[in-house]
């Protein structure tokens, strides 16, 4: 099962109750979620999008984006994440680069989609909107995509231009949500009881890919906060009972840079995975906080990434 939609029937399948994404107060079964994602599918649908459309997206962290994201999937549309930050002239290029045929927005951006010269040409859907549609119910929807078909055109950094939009095929994602779980050592990933606390964005080859994928190629389940905010990072990965953390080089310097808390020794975490912390960093992390911080590399371009998961470290 390499594309994307029967990959996410499967997870439904084979535990339909088990929770797979917490969102503040949100918390969604495998089910339920497959339930919103069908509705929303079934409601793009018929505004006429195909296989094979790019569709835009604008939005922060939360439920309704990642429900977009899968329904989409279903569909065989190309997501264009972009940075919920872009200004209205981000937003007209990334519609003309990709050729996107719809915009989706939420409050924080919805300024600068009204600014858009490009946008006002196109359909146009709030996160609220989006939610509204979830509320409903409608026939389960079959995937359509397969493994070759494009799922997401996602930005690399613009160093020296304007960035360039990466072409990722289902394929290309399942297989590299298959490799970050296949580490083993220190990250080793249990399937049906992991829990991810993934604070990277949803417009980031890790915040959309890797760690979705692994949530729902183990049957674990997806937190995802808003953003990363080291005050009270420990307090919520101790509420939502989270057993991996993905870290950037920043989470880990920031989470140091935080006065000693109970909840840093109360939670309930066996590793963290992720990119950029030098070696002094994730060695006093490991000493302060109780579990390995195993580092690897990666870029859009590869959906390889290889991680230093167990001893003697390089």
């Amino acid at each position: 099962m390499l594309d994307l939609g029967t990959s996410f029937l499967a997870s439904v399948e084979r535990d339909p109750d088990a929770l797979a994404i917490v969102d503040g107060e949100m918390r969604l079964s495998y089910l339920q979620w497959y339930d919103k994602v069908s509705a929303l599918a079934a409601a793009l649908r018929g505004t006429g999008l195909k296989r094979g459309d790019h569709v835009l997206t604008a939005m922060q962290n939360r439920w309704e984006n990642a429900s977009l994201h899968w329904a989409c999937q279903f569909l065989g549309l190309v997501v264009t994440p972009l940075n919920w930050r872009a200004k209205a002239d981000e937003i007209d290029f990334g519609i003309e680069d990709a050729g996107a045929k719809a915009v989706f927005y939420e409050a924080s951006t919805e300024e600068a989609v009204r600014l858009s010269r490009l946008a006002q040409a196109l359909p146009q859907f709030s996160a609220e909107a989006l939610a509204d549609i979830m509320r409903g119910k409608a026939p389960d929807v079959v995937p359509v995509a397969d493994a070759a078909d494009w799922s997401l055109m996602l930005y690399t950094s613009g160093t020296t231009a304007r960035p360039k939009g990466c072409i990722l095929t289902n394929e290309y994602v399942v297989s590299t949500g298959r490799w970050y779980i296949g580490r083993g050592g220190e990250a080793t990933y249990h399937a049906g009881t992991e829990r991810l606390y993934s604070p990277l964005p949803l417009f980031h080859m890790a915040g959309l890919t890797l760690t979705p994928i692994a949530m729902m190629l183990t049957g674990g389940c997806l937190i995802l906060p808003e953003r990363f905010n080291a005050k009270f990072a420990w307090r919520d990965i101790v509420a939502c009972r989270a057993t991996v953390l993905h870290y950037l080089g920043v989470i880990v310097a920031a989470l140091l840079a935080q006065p000693e808390t109970p909840d840093e020794k109360a939670h309930a975490l066996r590793f963290s995975m992720g990119v950029g912390a030098n070696p002094e960093q994730r060695a006093r992390a490991r000493d302060r906080f109780g579990i390995p911080f195993v580092e690897g590399w990666g870029m859009t371009e590869t959906g390889r990434s290889p991680f230093n998961t167990v001893e003697p470290r390089h």
